[in-house]
């Protein structure tokens, strides 16, 4: 098929606001929209087929993307459907990837666990254990804890603070001392004050 129909930059230039045409075609499935939003700017688009459906994959827009990186652009899609790949999902797939690279970094500055570690889904097991203990209590209307029962309405960051201090205890405590029948949640340490919150006395 044939390609490099467009004969420069200065082709596309030269277009005014009015001109007819909707599209310029480079040949090979890569077109230039034009005029695609009020900035006057054009937008490059590959049209493919792939699995008997037909796609458009955006390559950016001019003149931010010139004539010559869209040609190249054009070229790495027709590599991928080439090998039987769909464009349009890898792009997907690194944008998902990207996301959660970002995602992780952000954890990371905030102090937080990696997504999927093994402390994260530790800290929301915790979490949603200390949320159920809370209801569970008020229901009863009775505190089996010693030091002061969970609060109904715990927080997220409650939840991290408890969390993180019983992730280095649990490291050192061990197994529960025999003899002691007082009912305890996972990583719950009494002796920490819950942020402020009033706390029921013990029964």
């Amino acid at each position: 098929m044939a390609r490099h129909l467009i004969p420069s930059d200065t082709t596309i230039r030269t277009i005014k606001p009015g001109d007819p045409r909707k599209r310029l075609s480079d040949g090979d499935e890569l077109v230039l929209l034009l005029f695609v939003n009020g900035n006057g700017e054009h937008g490059w688009r590959f049209d493919y087929r792939f699995s008997g459906k037909r796609n458009m994959l955006s390559l950016g827009t001019y003149p931010d993307t010139t004539l010559a990186i869209a040609r190249r652009k054009a070229d790495t899609v027709r590599h991928l459907l080439a090998e039987g790949l769909d464009p349009s999902q890898k792009r997907k797939a690194e944008r998902e990837t990207l996301a959660k690279v970002r995602e992780a970094d952000a954890r990371e500055a905030q102090g937080l666990p990696p997504l999927d570690s093994f402390e994260a889904v530790a800290r929301e097991w915790f979490c949603g254990q200390a949320r159920r203990l809370g209801r569970e209590l008020r229901r009863q209307d009775h505190c089996p804890l010693r030091g002061g029962c969970v609060p109904v309405d715990w927080q997220a960051a409650d939840c991290e603070h408890h969390a993180a201090a019983s992730a280095s205890d649990a490291a050192h405590r061990g197994t529960r001392r025999s003899g002691d029948s007082t009912p305890r949640v996972a990583g719950f340490q009494p002796g920490l004050p819950l942020r402020g919150r009033n706390r029921q006395g013990s029964h």
